[in-house]
């Protein structure tokens, strides 16, 4: 049995909506009528090769901007002769001169030499022909062979991954639970892109598969001591809860199917501690040896170590999250041998004991004077009882006025009339002098327990090269100081922002995040889920820019076009300048080390398939530049709207659309939008500039989830160079082709000497200099030495 596709259906697919009934109408007798369908209004599915598209393709679309290229082409200067076939010399003259990129070193990326052109002519063009013909030259600029991007430069390249972790852009989700917005009440008083707001634990597996690296889990206490992930408070932003255990179930099943390279789990802990032992019990079961409990033995956790790398840490779950410092872990030891001096009857020497212990110590001795003699147990109850209540509750989980309970140290279990730790010393006989040591004393001079252990121990100890501290313990100062590398922090957007634009500070961030790792995340106030532009954060180096993944919006479609190199595996190598602390790099400065600057002139030809977005659009492009703040160009780049036309429209522009120089092309992004005649985007498409191909292009367009649609397309030339200052363009040209500058030069010196006979000689020979210009001569392309010498002593102060 054989299936069958109605043409109607093709058409209907191709051009949607429901007020395009008449180019529905010419399309399906177009199709009926052609070797395709053979008069059939069915075509078999076998029917469906490249072949077949290819020819449906060119019978649907009136393809003559590229009809027009192949006859300049193939008659340059004589446009009105009409071109049957593109011969292999003027193919490869194509090649090199148009759609080859200059920037490339030439030694790894030479340009087409005869046996490539030979392989693409056997490729495109029928056996035993001269050439090409116009059917096949469009097959070839609509292949990947002239894809608008290099496409080598996306696969994953292990070499890349063997430095340490900061030295990588890591792909980063922020509350990656949440489906929505943040808040569920938002919608009632803002317009939000969001109709509802859910916690569902699918969406981690989701977010994993897509690529991200880095995934947020904010834990909460749960029924039955089992914690739950959600936004909270619950009772302030109205989201459901799902379980700790479910979710880590589904991290444990999607973590490297995309990618191997390590998972970073941002724990954001609002547990207690019975509870976030019971995180760190589900964290050991569930991940069992992809977690990484101990740091490699030849990264230890030591000042001035670097981090490892991606490849090492290969199939592993690292846990970011806060430790005890060792200074709390001091104080409780401190507060436990403190508690058991308190049962001593006498101590006659206590410098044995830790710092801390010492100077707990030295307070009772200061204050021995003031400690009330006498006072009974059962007054010590009621003056706590009447303590205002914040002074009684040492924190949420404590019961109130409850003075042997209210302290979880073996101190507070001694009696209140236990005698005070010092002495008069006087004499051998000397009675000694007691005095009662009040809630009050106890509270002031050591912290209760459950205050000074606010991690627990079983999950402190899962957490290694990613220990987070407050931001406000961030110092940066770019010096070479010992520092521990392990240390993380987070910063808002409102706190990157303030140091992007401190440019005095901006050079020591960029040295900071050589060495460690620093993650941004939204703004509070961002409730609708909206996301901040990472670009200003990749700049100085962050790390972790951290996106609310279900916002289709222009910040994650920069992140995806990121994110898609290095095979979409989550990290992704900085450029040398953010890797390099020695090169003190201000992202600021015009002079970038180890960066040359380029340029890029934008001409876009056409569109193809744009009906897909909506019934007969009038469509505009606009062409913008992402780079530094500064640097940046938005809304000065458009092309004339053209109206009613979706399948081929035809662009003119009033400019070149010229960005002339582009300081770091590496962090640059060029955006392509599609605009309808009302100002609605269509689509549009994200091309990093230093991956970008140059020549004329097929630029493939996104959809607002930065997916491809179908066949919709622009078809674009683009001019990619270095960037040369106007006043050494001269000296450019001179160097590039001798010959050209020379000839050049003897022009202007004839226009001088004889202006009249000047404007008649360069009428009557227009056409020819146009032909020469496109084609190479090979007597004037290997100049002789004499011309050389000339142009060199020009160059250098000889006279001509």
């Amino acid at each position: 049995r054989v299936d069958f596709v109605p043409i109607k259906n093709i058409v209907y697919a191709l051009v949607p909506g429901a007020h395009n009934s008449h180019e529905r109408t010419s399309m399906h007798k177009k199709i009926l009528k052609s070797d395709l369908a053979h008069h059939e209004e069915k075509i078999p599915r076998t029917s469906f090769t490249s072949d077949f598209y290819f020819g449906l393709y060119m019978l649907v679309i009136d393809r003559g901007d590229l009809k027009e290229l192949f006859e300049k082409l193939g008659s340059p200067g004589n446009f009105s002769k009409t071109v049957s076939v593109l011969t292999k010399k003027q193919f490869m003259h194509f090649l090199t001169v148009r759609q080859h990129d200059c920037r490339l070193n030439e030694q790894l990326h030479p340009p087409p030499n005869e046996f490539k052109v030979n392989a693409l002519m056997t490729r495109f063009s029928t056996p035993k022909s001269k050439g090409l013909r116009f059917r096949e030259f469009a097959r070839f600029l609509l292949s990947d062979e002239s894809a608008d991007l290099d496409h080598r430069r996306f696969t994953r390249d292990d070499d890349s991954l063997h430095e340490p972790l900061p030295h990588y852009f890591i792909n980063s989700s922020h509350n990656t639970y949440a489906t929505g917005a943040q808040i569920n009440t938002v919608r009632y008083f803002m317009s939000v892109q969001h109709d509802r707001t859910t916690c569902e634990v699918e969406i981690y597996r989701q977010v994993l598969l897509s690529g991200c690296r880095c995934i947020e889990l904010d834990c909460w206490d749960g029924p039955s001591d089992q914690p739950i992930i959600t936004h909270g408070p619950m009772e302030v932003t109205k989201m459901n809860a799902v379980p700790l255990l479910d979710v880590c179930v589904a991290i444990a099943e999607t973590a490297f199917k995309t990618s191997d390279l390590p998972v970073v789990l941002s724990i954001e802990n609002h547990c207690c501690l019975v509870q976030q032992r019971v995180i760190a019990d589900i964290f050991t079961r569930i991940f069992g040896d992809t977690l990484l409990k101990e740091p490699l033995p030849d990264h230890p956790l030591e000042q001035n170590v670097q981090l490892p790398s991606p490849w090492k840490l290969r199939g592993k779950i690292l846990i970011k999250a806060k430790r005890q410092s060792a200074s709390k872990v001091h104080q409780r030891l401190a507060y436990q041998q403190l508690g058991s001096l308190v049962s001593q009857d006498s101590v006659t020497d206590y410098s044995e004991y830790n710092q801390d212990t010492q100077r707990a110590l030295a307070h009772y001795l200061k204050n021995k004077k003031e400690q009330r003699a006498g006072l009974g147990e059962e007054d010590d109850v009621l003056q706590m009882c009447d303590e205002a209540p914040e002074e009684r509750r040492i924190n949420k989980f404590m019961p109130p006025c409850d003075p042997v309970c209210s302290f979880t140290s073996p101190l507070a279990r001694q009696p209140l009339s236990s005698p005070v730790l010092s002495f008069d010393g006087s004499s051998e006989g000397t009675e000694r002098k007691m005095s009662e040591v009040t809630s009050r004393q106890i509270k002031a001079q050591v912290k209760p327990e459950k205050e000074v252990e606010k991690i627990a121990k079983e999950l402190s100890d899962l957490v290694n090269y990613i220990q987070a501290e407050r931001s406000s313990h961030m110092k940066i100062d770019g010096s070479d100081k010992a520092k521990n590398f392990y240390i993380m922090h987070s910063l808002s957007e409102e706190g990157m922002s303030k140091l992007v634009r401190n440019e005095s500070r901006l050079s020591a961030l960029v040295a900071h995040t050589t060495r460690q790792i620093v993650r941004i995340y939204p703004s509070g106030i961002r409730v609708s889920s909206s996301n901040f532009l990472p670009l200003f954060c990749w700049m100085a180096g962050a790390q972790m820019a951290a996106l609310n993944f279900q916002t289709n919006s222009l910040p994650m479609q920069f992140n995806q076009t990121l994110f898609m190199e290095n095979g979409g595996c989550g990290y992704v190598r900085k450029p040398q300048p953010l890797r390099d602390i020695s090169l003190d790099y201000n992202p600021q400065d015009v002079n970038v080390p180890a960066t040359i600057p380029e340029t890029l002139t934008v001409t876009v030809i056409s569109g193809q398939f744009l009906s897909l977005f909506a019934p007969s659009p009038s469509t505009l492009i606009t062409v913008d530049l992402y780079d530094l703040p500064r640097d940046t160009i938005r809304n000065k780049y458009k092309t004339r709207i053209v109206h009613k036309n979706g399948l081929n429209p035809k662009y003119e522009q009033d400019q070149p659309f010229v960005f002339e120089r582009i300081l770091k092309p590496e962090g640059a992004f060029l955006l392509l939008r599609v605009f309808n005649g009302e100002g609605g985007e269509l689509a549009h498409r994200i091309l990093p500039i230093h991956k970008m191909n140059r020549g004329y292009r097929h630029v493939i367009l996104h959809s607002s989830t930065s997916h491809p649609i179908g066949p919709a397309s622009l078809f674009c030339h683009f001019a990619l160079d270095f960037y040369v200052p106007p006043q050494h363009k001269d000296i450019q040209l001179s160097l590039m082709d001798p010959v050209l500058a020379m000839q050049r030069r003897e022009e202007m010196n004839n226009q001088f000497l004889d202006p009249v006979g000047y404007r008649m000689h360069s009428a009557s020979t227009s056409s020819f200099r146009q032909r020469e210009e496109e084609l190479p001569n090979p007597k004037k392309s290997s100049a002789s030495e004499v011309a050389k010498e000339k142009i060199l002593s020009f160059l250098f102060g000889g006279k001509m």
